[in-house]
């Protein structure tokens, strides 16, 4: 991943909170902490497993109790969301890639959170491996929780054409979180030097809005509202039903919860994965 401070602070709103979207919000966070709950109830402890230094989690999880370890490669991204909860010491931070989850060494878990975890991961095999480490990690009745984007079909991908996007800001039908996360995902997907075969180069995503910019297509305000989600790096994005298999691979069953947050719910799904189908 290629994650800056100033990509990590873009995100964070002037109220003091981040932007929504991009990160856990309103039904979305209750999701979270009502799946967590559920599973640590059922579990032999009361460990919770972040992924990242998403703050809304780790909070949800300090508020259940919970022993939080919380890991997360970028020293940057520990530099600048670390103190956002007070711990009190019932939260480890490890500075590790996620690939080296080790039952043995970690331990196991009752629940683990993350919020577009499999993604930054770039190739099918990485993202295969970081499935089967957490399921070793994961104790037998517990269950991963996390916020997954989707590869939207061709159709929706039609639907979220940059002109399409900028129509629907305009006319008030999406809220201005959903028009950025979603200009930067899939406003120029249909561009092949964008997004092949689900990876896609956000450098070329912006290079393209700024060339919206200069060409008079977008407003500086909308402008800035695609960079509240700047990120440089690359994406590997899977199907639904790629990443059910995926998790098949490994005796685990995906459940969508269909949490309706905003526009962007329909490709950013509230999921729980574990040895069993959840009813919700």
């Amino acid at each position: 991943m290629s994650w800056s401070k100033r990509d990590l602070q873009a995100r964070i709103a002037g109220n003091g909170h981040r932007h929504r979207a991009g990160s856990p919000a309103g039904r979305e966070v209750e999701c979270y902490r009502q799946n967590m709950v559920r599973a640590l109830e059922n579990a032999q402890s009361r460990r919770v497993l972040v992924l990242g230094m998403t703050p809304e989690l780790r909070q949800a999880a300090l508020d259940a109790r919970a022993e939080i370890v919380s890991m997360e490669l970028s020293q940057k991204a520990i530099d600048v969301y670390g103190d956002w909860i007070v711990s009190n010491g019932s939260e480890t931070i490890v500075q590790d890639n996620w690939l080296a989850l080790d039952p043995s060494v970690h331990g196991r878990f009752g629940a683990i959170l993350g919020d577009g975890v499999f993604p930054n991961l770039l190739t099918q095999g990485e993202q295969a491996a970081l499935m089967g480490k957490l399921a070793q990690c994961l104790e037998p009745a517990g269950r991963i929780v996390m916020r997954h984007p989707v590869l939207p079909d061709a159709q929706e991908l039609e639907d979220m054409h940059w002109t399409r996007l900028v129509s629907k800001l305009r006319n008030a039908e999406i809220c201005e979180d959903a028009f950025g996360l979603s200009m930067r995902l899939w406003g120029l997907s249909q561009s092949a030097d964008v997004m092949k075969d689900g990876m896609v180069d956000n450098a070329a995503v912006f290079s393209k809005i700024d060339a919206l910019l200069d060409g008079g297509k977008i407003s500086a305000d909308e402008h800035q509202l695609v960079h509240r989600f700047r990120f440089f790096g690359k994406n590997l994005f899977a199907s639904m039903g790629a990443f059910e298999e995926l998790a098949a691979r490994f005796d685990m069953a995906v459940t969508d919860h269909n949490i309706n947050e905003g526009f962007w719910s329909r490709y950013y799904r509230m999921l729980t994965i574990g040895r069993e189908r959840d009813e919700h």
